[in-house]
């Protein structure tokens, strides 16, 4: 399994469904500046980043992300629009709840 399908199924078991476009993208991004932070530092003999920092750091891009970007929908609620009746008892007790 790669690193890209790693991250993505650790955030599905999390129900939070990644655009692939945009993981791939997060992780080419973060891929490149740790490479710069290794040839700065001389560091740069076989380093590959380990796939729990590099979920850390996805989720950190995603907490600040646009989700419409990031994120597909997870369900859509059909008929959406459709009225339908309550039951009276459903109803009362709905009234009763504090808001």
């Amino acid at each position: 399994m790669t690193q890209l399908e790693e991250i993505n199924l650790h955030f599905a078991s999390n129900h939070i469904k990644l655009k692939m476009e945009w993981l791939r993208e997060v992780v080419n991004f973060l891929s490149n500046i740790e490479v710069v932070l290794l040839l700065n530092l001389f560091l740069q003999s076989f380093f590959k980043i380990s796939t729990d920092k590099l979920i850390g750091l996805v989720y950190q891009q995603w907490i600040y992300s646009n989700i419409q970007q990031s994120t597909e929908p997870i369900k859509e609620f059909e008929n959406f629009n459709d009225i339908f009746d309550l039951p009276q008892p459903y109803f009362y007790r709905l009234n009763l709840l504090p808001i």
